[in-house]
């Protein structure tokens, strides 16, 4: 390419197909495949009187979940610890890789998720839920 020629989108977007980034992500354009594994990461801020063993059983009973719903690959939980002070109360946060979008799907409306909501929601004060692809 001559040295000033002008680039278009997405040539010059960060986010161009399948660039490996620093940091291991990778960025896609266009429509995303059906394939694609996800991560379903959720931020956790507990109500002030939450207690510690109370914690533990919300994590336990996720780590339950990620074992018996089929379509969830991994799980890995814990309480945040970065010096940033950018948590904006989020004192906990987890990770799950499922198997596609429609993996997730399913999981969000499995019955044993929807119990561990409803069960867990008066502990939690605000969840902040983000999830991308593979």
């Amino acid at each position: 390419m001559a040295r000033n020629a002008r680039l278009t989108w997405p040539a010059r977007c960060p986010y161009s197909p399948e660039i490996n980034r620093p940091g291991g992500g990778k960025y896609r354009r266009g429509a995303p495949s059906t394939m694609a594994k996800v991560k379903h990461i959720a931020l956790i801020q507990f109500k002030a009187d939450t207690t510690p063993e109370q914690i533990d059983q919300v994590f336990s009973a996720l780590l339950d979940l990620s074992e018996s719903i089929p379509g969830v690959e991994d799980f890995i939980s814990g309480p945040n610890n970065s010096p940033e002070g950018l948590a904006g109360g989020h004192t906990h946060a987890f990770i799950m890789t499922l198997a596609d979008a429609a993996a997730r799907d399913a999981y969000l409306t499995h019955p044993e998720h929807q119990a561990f909501v409803q069960n867990n929601l008066p502990l939690i004060e605000k969840v902040t839920v983000v999830d991308f692809e593979l």
